[in-house]
């Protein structure tokens, strides 16, 4: 949950202390839309459900859906009818709910008519109000029924209190039709925006389009409007002035120009741009003015995993938009771009057969040393007579120059003895990540009382002396070692070292599949305890068993 807590105010971030992600979220890049799949602890409120919404929306500058689970999924029917509302002034299929409200019989939700045509309109949109309640959190056994009586049920409304809101004074600009200022709006950025500003103007893009049929019958659009730095919602009301053909005109991924007044919305609790007047444009496309053009040799698409994040098709288009003749592709050891590529230049073609443009197939691949870097450092020491320590890092990540060790777990051995033991938490002054934290066990709290790596490192170098290194995939450990070395003014370790993961490669038989920590120690019998891996003294301890088997 801690993405929540840089996204949100410290208000809307409580609902998330006791959340918890029941499916991980996904991003559709083709859509720009990004599902967030939550467990809360109760439904929460409507007015809370939107103000998270738009706060991630403008945010994250992507459509955001909140699916959500509740573990208490009881809910009041002051708050059932502010849903139920929302479902119909947004989706036309659960229209026919209007007006009625929800009441409870025999631990029962019901709405009721009296009119038997309106009941199987009921009946039929039933299905899909019960779904949309479902992914606010709220699982309940909802009826439709038809009643005799003379109870006005259709305008009953359930009485709620109504919170005061306390609302900033903001100075009408445009009260009446002929109170518009005359002179040119000024232009400004998203992020420069204020609560007062008026007669002003703004550009960008729209990434999503919330429209809502309000109870008069009028069309309340809410467009999400960026400028690449930043983002905001702007609003408009159906009217003489923008009839309900130009707000339906209006489509996501348009560039328009929006020029109104900026006001604080008491409602979703953030600032707003009233739109007094809209003008769809071309969006300004960056240009290539070279004389000479160049030729991009080496792309990564989004086949590159966790690099190249645009599809091929993107990069072609834009270099052939450009004016040049040819790219190249040039995924990490994958070649899935290759078809796609092809697919589009034979398309560019079709469309101009007397313009040349090529496509350059290439691939970085990773090539195997034919030769295993068991030992390094070799100081050709005598091993009978060596002191070795066997140790284990846990880390923050995997990057040892964007990423910091938490723990450090090391058995000190002589003569196939041990002489010594060593495990210690370090402060990487940062907040663990959540799948760190889960694969090790290690907590915030357990790092946050202890020593920073520059104040740590000198008993660990003292415990490790001269020995010989030992460790599971020792590039990673010694190379988050060397590196906490560099980043504190220290030279680089020099002890020899040897690697038990290559070691393994060679040792033990062709049919093995896997040499982790935990293959290799059920290999030689060695008793591995799947809850205790992933912790630095318990893998040290293990391996060093293992070595003198």
């Amino acid at each position: 949950m801690e993405v929540f807590e840089k996204l949100l105010d410290s208000e809307l971030y409580s609902y998330f202390k006791n959340a918890s992600f029941y499916e991980n979220p996904v991003f559709h890049t083709a859509h720009k839309t990004i599902d967030f799949y939550i467990e809360f602890e109760n439904v929460i409120p409507l007015d809370v459900y939107e103000q998270i919404i738009t706060k991630l929306q403008l945010a994250l500058h992507a459509h955001v859906k909140l699916h959500i689970h509740s573990k208490n999924n009881a809910v009041e029917m002051d708050e059932l009818d502010r849903y139920v509302n929302h479902f119909v002034e947004k989706y036309s299929d659960v229209k026919d709910f209007r007006f009625l409200h929800p009441y409870l019989e025999n631990d029962t939700i019901c709405f009721s008519t009296r009119d038997e045509a309106r009941l199987s309109a009921l009946n039929l949109a039933l299905p899909n109000l019960i779904k949309k309640l479902k992914e606010v959190g709220i699982n309940q056994e909802i009826v439709c029924k038809k009643v005799e009586d003379d109870i006005a049920i259709e305008t009953a409304k359930v009485q709620v209190v109504a919170t005061p809101v306390k609302q900033e004074s903001v100075k009408k600009q445009y009260s009446s039709s002929n109170s518009y200022k005359k002179e040119s709006a000024t232009t400004y950025k998203i992020a420069d925006l204020q609560v007062g500003f008026s007669n002003v103007q703004i550009e960008g893009h729209i990434f999503d389009i919330d429209n809502r049929v309000m109870k008069s019958g009028k069309t309340l659009q809410m467009l999400y409007i960026s400028d690449y730095d930043d983002a905001i919602v702007a609003k408009r009301f159906e009217g003489a002035r923008c009839p309900i053909e130009e707000i339906q005109a209006v489509k996501k991924g348009m560039h328009v120009v929006l020029t109104g007044e900026v006001v604080y919305d008491s409602f979703s609790k953030c600032d707003s741009f009233m739109v007094r007047k809209l003008e769809i444009t071309q969006e300004k496309r960056r240009e290539d003015h070279a004389k000479v053009k160049r030729t991009e040799w080496h792309v990564h698409s989004n086949f590159s995993e966790m690099d190249g994040v645009c599809a091929i098709e993107e990069f072609i288009q834009q270099a052939y938009d450009w004016g040049m003749d040819s790219i190249g592709v040039c995924d990490h050891q994958v070649v899935q771009a290759f078809p796609m590529a092809q697919h589009k230049i034979e398309a560019l073609s079709k469309k101009d057969p007397n313009r040349e443009f090529k496509m350059l197939y290439g691939c970085e691949m990773l090539v195997a040393d034919s030769k295993y870097h068991i030992v390094y450092n070799n100081d050709h020491r005598r091993l009978e007579d060596a002191t070795f320590v066997v140790f284990d890092l846990e880390t923050t990540g995997l990057s040892n120059t964007r990423d910091e060790i938490i723990e450090f777990g090391g058995v000190k051995i002589k003569n196939r003895e041990e002489i010594g033991r060593l495990q210690m938490f370090i402060n990487p002054k940062r907040t663990i990540p959540a799948h760190i934290s889960n694969l090790t066990h290690i907590t915030q709290n357990d790092v946050d009382r202890a020593k920073p790596i520059e104040d740590a490192l000198d008993e660990l170098l003292e415990f490790i002396g001269d020995s010989i290194l030992v460790a599971h995939n020792a590039t990673f450990d010694v190379g988050f070692m060397n590196a906490a070395c560099r980043k504190t003014g220290r030279d680089e370790l020099t002890n020899p070292v040897i690697d038990t993961l290559p070691l393994s490669y060679a040792m033990l038989p062709d049919d093995q599949k896997r040499f982790n920590l935990g293959s290799v120690c059920r290999h030689y019998r060695v008793s591995y305890d799947g809850e205790g891996a992933h912790r630095a003294d318990y893998d040290a301890d293990v391996l060093s068993q293992v070595m003198y088997i």
